[in-house]
């Protein structure tokens, strides 16, 4: 017993702290390998992206009985100056075809109570969750830090291959097989909708926001915060910007395959963007470029944006 709930601790924990925050369905632990494909002769690593990721664990934490453990954990540094992320370091790949029945991203917003790592008591708050589909048969459990302008989902696999799932769908019932196979998640399709997992959780198909324009200052809406990050950037209709480093108020690490996690710095600069596929790119003056994930709020309105997400953080239009 003492074993089982060190393992449910752990995997409380990290389900929240690897680069995105998600929401149920959860792969299932359970079993005499806890549902995970025993090694044979050769290694693998155990849980990847859960247990065995490229960061440095710190400050282990026991509770008194001693049956659970909480830790925190840091990306790797190597001295990046972050010029370019990731899908700026291969060539152009050609989108995913097929016609297994789906495409794009779907996405849940929900209220949900769970236990705080830092506090060891259970706290409320919002929490996003989504899923990635692909016209192949392909899927992907969360929203990739660059979202899916010039995707690679080989790379990403690389990274997690427990989220690189596969799915199939007769008329409007499917069924996800993780990654790592042998456990699944049925869901069944109503209308525009998605119904996935045992308590069939709702998730609403993200507009993909190809050739989207902005205008105005924009910031993390909790800016105003002591501890919050203050940095904004300003879009111009005719496609410019300027940036005072916002992203940092959203993405702390990129995944690189050599390398591991490493910590993401984002300086002040200008330069031209453009959406598309749910990614911002921004093309900065002096040679940098970054793409990361976009989508906008729920029935938010394309013509006079005033808000959006990245990460999971929502930005809000503030000049």
């Amino acid at each position: 017993m003492k074993k089982t709930m060190f393992f449910f601790a752990l995997l409380v924990f990290l389900s929240g702290t690897f680069f995105y925050a998600q929401e149920e369905p959860f792969p299932i632990f359970e079993g005499p390998y806890f549902g995970q494909r025993p090694p044979g002769m050769v290694p693998q690593r155990f849980t990847p992206g859960f247990l065995s990721t490229a960061g440095y664990d710190i400050t282990p934490t026991f509770s008194p009985a001693l049956d659970e453990v909480f830790f925190g954990r840091r990306p790797t540094e190597d001295g990046s100056d972050n010029r370019l992320s990731p899908s700026f370091t291969w060539g152009q790949i050609a989108p995913l075809t097929g016609r297994a029945g789906l495409s794009g991203v779907y996405h849940r917003l929900a209220v949900v109570t769970e236990l705080s790592a830092a506090g060891g008591r259970f706290v409320t708050h919002v929490k996003h969750s989504y899923w990635c589909f692909f016209p192949d048969g392909r899927c992907y459990y969360s929203m990739p830090t660059e979202g899916l302008d010039n995707f690679n989902y080989d790379y990403v696999k690389g990274m997690n291959p427990l989220w690189c799932c596969t799915y199939t769908l007769k008329g409007d019932d499917g069924i996800i097989t993780w990654g790592t196979g042998g456990t699944t998640v049925a869901f069944r399709r109503n209308g525009r909708t998605l119904l996935i997992g045992r308590t069939s959780d709702a998730h609403e198909p993200l507009d993909p926001c190809d050739g989207l324009r902005l205008e105005g200052t924009f910031k993390r809406e909790d800016w105003q915060d002591e501890i919050s990050v203050k940095a904004g950037i300003r879009f111009s209709r005719g496609g410019t910007f300027i940036d005072e480093g916002f992203l940092a108020g959203a993405i702390s690490s990129w995944w690189w395959a050599d390398r591991g996690l490493v910590e993401a710095k984002f300086a002040p600069g200008r330069g031209t963007y453009r959406l598309a596929s749910n990614s911002l790119v921004l093309l900065y003056s002096d040679g940098r470029k970054v793409r990361a994930n976009f989508h906008l709020p729920e029935q938010a309105s394309k013509d006079n944006v005033i808000g959006f997400i990245i990460s999971t953080r929502r930005f809000v239009k503030v000049g």
